[in-house]
């Protein structure tokens, strides 16, 4: 459960942290859009998912989209650190924010589904994988 704890604390970071994009902010936009769509598609992935094996499947589909998306938002802190103020972001961002915050909700229900395979070897790799994507953050 610690594993989808950290996951979920990093898709927030991720919407806090662009809640800014447009003009100045015009390549965090695109790299929070990224994630939103990302994310979205591995929720619906999971929701579909019917056994172990789709389970990793979308699993590994998503730890491939955020191994470009965390490299990416890595270079956009280092570029805008002014964005991490979660209080004041930028006005710019603040639509893509709203779209993380709605997926959010959504995420946690999917990762029931996780949990129902979490023993599972193809499962586990998968959520390695996925542990390891995440890490370009730290």
């Amino acid at each position: 459960m610690k594993k989808y704890f950290a996951l979920v604390t990093v898709v927030v970071f991720f919407s806090m942290l662009f809640a800014c994009g447009g003009g100045k902010y015009a390549d965090a936009k695109k790299v929070m859009e990224e994630l939103v769509n990302a994310t979205e598609n591995f929720v619906n992935g999971l929701e579909k998912a019917e056994n172990a094996s789709s389970t990793a499947a979308v699993i590994n589909a998503y730890a491939d989209d955020m191994k470009v998306i965390t490299a990416e938002m890595k270079k956009i802190q280092e570029k805008y650190p002014e964005i991490k103020d979660q209080k004041n972001p930028p006005e710019e961002l603040k639509e893509v924010a709203a779209k993380a915050e709605e997926v959010m909700p959504k995420m946690m229900g999917a990762m029931i589904k996780v949990a129902k395979y979490a023993q599972d070897p193809e499962v586990m790799k998968a959520q390695k994988k996925l542990q390891e994507a995440m890490a370009n953050l730290r």
